[in-house]
């Protein structure tokens, strides 16, 4: 290959060296022609006179068709030598000053320019303006962009959402083709991601081909000062300084709107800690005014329930419950709803505001699971005679404090089974919305395997520690360096001799979120805090895994009687007492990074200390049951509380064994006037002992409706537009805008 190049170098060097190659090209058919004219020996024979007054009356034709074949022979070459020439340097010079008008017919003596055109994909440039919407103007304004380039210039487009797409990867010199693929490109309803997008801007810099000399980069956006100004320029230098060294030219074109207003819905959430039919249900919806104050502005509730069975109605959301409300301008807006619901079932709970200019954020959906219990699995790992000594003794009666045939009050949903360890292998997981493994010994590979599929199905889990507690079997099966259920590594239990113990505390702001809600009040929170322990299991600092940060709900930190001294330092032994996280339990089926769904998994609550009094006196405390019943609310939150995802972030319905191999037909929202409503089609795989439906394309808001096969129930999804932008320091919705001034100055 290098000597084939070497020898293209030097042949083509130069015009004179382009000449003696074509010269020699040409050459050969004449050559051949000559040759071939003088290969035949003439042979006179009788007949010979009638064959020659025969071609004496055509020979004229032959030799005109002859020469004809000739030129087509010459040409052929000559024109394979012209089209390898093509390619050099001084040979696009000689074309410019031969043909200065180009394929179009615009005269242009410029440089020949890679033009990059970013199309803002952002949900704010839905904003409607007049006939159409900010993003009808910028697909426009960039087919404007490619129509007016000259001949010889080459386009990519790249589309700024939430991920970057390259629309048009390579530099593409076909105009009509760019336009098209300009055309139809769609709008997402997510954030935009500038740095990715910046990124992926500076990639296509740097692999220009060397034939654009010139490079320019056009930003069609609305302007919107949330998008380009409330992010960190920091994240943006590498791919600034690319732009600096490639000499790159940033062009914005303004496709927005001034002064536009907007109030949109931010947030929607059950209020109580689970939705059940025995008694109404408290929804709360957050609005925000971006713009001027609006007063009646009427909030409508809809509920819908999803089929489960055949016979049963298919999906269909029905108005409910209307208020109106007056939205206060740059301020949130609480809205507050109750309403019962008639059966158990999975339900859309959907809020929507009177519409205006920017209607993807004018409603918010969530997904509920209605339940008449809450059942919970007791794993007990020590077992004694009397019912206090176990492991989940205490645990079972905060749950449940009745005996069998007693009257159980209406509010009062936990249902829980204690199991011994020996039976947790035949117990079906699925169920049981909260599994908690109180001082359980040891868990076998598979036994972990089964927990992990029952928290991928939105199952929560509760690990408590105890004496009986084999480290390193724990380390080894459910952490596995991060890649298991347990958020940090175990190094084993820390004991101090009394008086002096350790005690719980609190980390700022902790009272602000599940499951420490219900302890704001400032006594509550000092009855929390009172018990006291001898024992805590001492683990490894929380890390980040794969974006995964687990949170210390409480902490443990050192007691010290009233007249003894404290401790030195080196000696005080502290510790987090109880930690959460959303394992991201990262698996071979998902190559893309980004295709990982972790929204709808259950979570994970690691306790580092019993449930009994082996090892403090915490089980006595007033706070204990309430405590305890939150704790589990929280871990199987995914199940008991409001479900949906944000735009962008991929669908994972975990399903039994026996739909592997079916289909599954996805009812996806449709864009503005779009009527085509074939359903998407996507498979279900095998996954360890049961089966995965995942699907990816959630670039739009609303309700995401699955069938399997032809089973008849319905799954649901709702998916939103995104109440803050990457860094949550802003939002989509808060359509303010920028100056190409402030812009120079902030970057």
């Amino acid at each position: 290959m290098t000597t084939g190049l070497l020898l293209f170098a030097i042949l083509f060097e130069a015009p004179l060296s382009v000449a003696a190659v074509a010269g020699a090209a040409v050459s050969v058919p004449i050559l051949i022609h000559l040759l071939n004219r003088r290969r035949f020996k003439i042979v006179e024979w009788a007949a010979m006179r009638f064959l020659l007054a025969a071609q004496r009356k055509s020979s004229r034709k032959m030799r005109i068709e002859q020469l004809l074949l000739l030129i087509v022979r010459c040409l052929a070459l000559l024109t394979l030598v012209l089209a390898m020439t093509s390619v050099t340097g001084w040979a696009e010079e000689w074309w410019r000053w031969f043909n200065p008008q180009g394929g179009k017919g615009i005269i242009s003596t410029s440089t020949r320019t890679h033009k990059i055109i970013v199309l803002d994909g952002s949900f704010s440039m839905g904003l409607k303006t007049g006939e159409g919407t900010s993003f009808d103007r910028a697909r426009k304004l960039a087919e404007d962009i490619v129509n007016q380039g000259v001949s010889g210039d080459g386009f990519s487009v790249v589309l700024m959402a939430s991920s970057p797409r390259r629309i048009v990867p390579e530099p593409s010199e076909d105009a009509r083709r760019v336009a098209r693929e300009i055309r139809g490109v769609k709008l997402t309803h997510g954030n935009a991601d500038l740095a990715g997008t910046l990124t992926t801007v500076a990639g296509l810099l740097r692999s220009s081909p060397g034939k654009f000399p010139a490079k320019e980069v056009y930003f069609v956006t609305d302007m919107q000062r949330s998008g380009w100004v409330a992010q960190r320029p920091g994240d943006l230098t590498n791919a600034i300084n690319a732009f600096k060294q490639l000499g790159a030219k940033a062009i914005f074109v303004d496709a927005g709107v001034e002064n536009a207003n907007n109030l949109a819905i931010t947030g929607l959430e059950l209020a109580d800690p689970v939705a059940t039919t025995v008694s109404e249900v408290r929804i709360q919806a957050t609005l925000f005014n971006y713009g001027d104050t609006r007063g009646d502005v009427s909030v409508k509730l809809s509920v819908g329930r999803a089929r489960e069975a055949a016979g049963e109605e298919s999906l269909a959301l029905k108005e409910v419950a209307t208020t109106l409300v007056t939205a206060q301008r740059g301020q949130q807006t609480p809205v507050a709803f109750a309403y019962r619901f008639a059966k158990p079932g999975d339900y859309v709970v959907q809020v929507t505001i009177s519409r205006d200019s920017l209607e993807v954020d004018d409603v918010r959906t969530i997904v509920l699971r209605v339940r008449n219990t809450f059942p919970i699995l007791l794993v007990n790992g020590k077992q004694a005679p009397e019912l206090f000594d176990q492991a989940t003794g205490w645990l079972r009666m905060a749950l449940y404090p009745f005996e069998e045939g007693e009257r159980v009050p209406a509010n009062i949903t936990a249902r829980p089974r204690v199991v011994a360890t020996a039976q947790l292998g035949s117990v079906p997981l699925e169920n049981y919305d909260a599994i908690c493994l109180c001082d359980v010994a040891r868990l076998s590979e598979g036994e972990a395997r089964r927990l992990e599929a029952h928290v991928r199905r939105g199952g929560g889990l509760v690990v408590v520690m105890g004496d009986r507690v084999d480290v390193g079997n724990y380390n080894s099966t459910l952490y596995r360096d991060g890649k298991g259920l347990l958020p940090v590594e175990l190094v084993g239990p820390q004991r101090v001799k009394a008086p002096n113990g350790f005690q719980l505390t609190m980390p700022r702001d902790a009272d602000r979120y599940d499951p420490l809600r219900t302890f704001q009040d400032a006594a509550a929170r000092e009855r929390l805090l009172q018990p006291l322990f001898t024992t805590m299991m001492q683990t490894r600092a929380p890390r980040a895994i794969l974006g995964e940060m687990p949170r210390t709900v409480l902490g443990f930190g050192p007691f010290v009687p009233p007249g003894r001294p404290a401790p030195t330092r080196d000696k005080i032994l502290s510790g987090p007492a109880v930690i959460e996280w959303r394992p991201p339990l990262p698996d071979k089926l998902v190559r893309d990074e980004s295709e990982r769904a972790t929204s709808g998994r259950g979570r994970v609550l690691l306790v580092n200390t019993t449930l009994n009094s082996d090892w403090g006196n915490w089980p006595t405390s007033p706070t204990f049951p309430p405590l305890m019943q939150e704790m589990l609310y929280h871990a199987a939150s995914a199940r008991l509380r409001e479900r949906a995802l944000t735009v962008g972030e991929p669908m994972e319905l975990h399903l039994p064994a026996l739909t592997v191999g079916a289909e599954a037909s996805i009812e996806a929202p449709r864009e503005g006037i779009d009527t085509d409503n074939t359903p998407r089609r996507a498979p279900v795989q095998p996954f360890g002992d049961g089966s995965v439906l995942r699907f990816a394309e959630t670039d739009l808001s609303g309700i995401y409706k699955v069938t399997v096969g032809s089973l008849p129930r319905e799954y649901l999804f709702a998916v939103n537009v995104p109440a803050s932008t990457e860094d949550q320091q802003a939002s989509e919705s808060n359509l303010t805008r920028t100056t190409q001034d402030e812009l120079q100055r902030t970057y």
